[in-house]
């Protein structure tokens, strides 16, 4: 899960403080630059109440902090979706080794 991800997620509080945590790492990883973003990842505390102070920041840092309603709902969508395919996908593919 990316951080836009991660935003609309959290905007429809869906989403827990571990979650969030691993998405700020994998924004890393992906190469966005932020100060805040390495302090959200390598924060141990995965209750809401520390996690979700330093999250604000990173989507105000980022730029992310002013998405609309609507906006969010399109991410949230193209996640579950994505999600949704790439599961069954797999499922199939293990279904059709198995009749082998």
């Amino acid at each position: 899960m990316n951080i836009e991800q991660a935003a609309a997620f959290y905007y429809f509080e869906s989403i827990h403080g571990g979650a969030l945590i691993d998405a700020a790492m994998q924004s890393l990883l992906d190469g966005v630059a932020s100060e805040h973003l390495i302090s959200l990842a390598s924060e141990t505390d995965t209750a809401m109440a520390t996690v979700a102070p330093l999250f604000e920041v990173c989507l105000k840092e980022l730029g992310l902090d002013s998405k609309t309603r609507e906006q969010h709902s399109i991410e949230v969508a193209k996640f579950t979706l994505f999600d949704f395919y790439l599961v069954t996908w797999m499922l199939n593919r293990s279904d059709s080794k198995l009749a082998r």
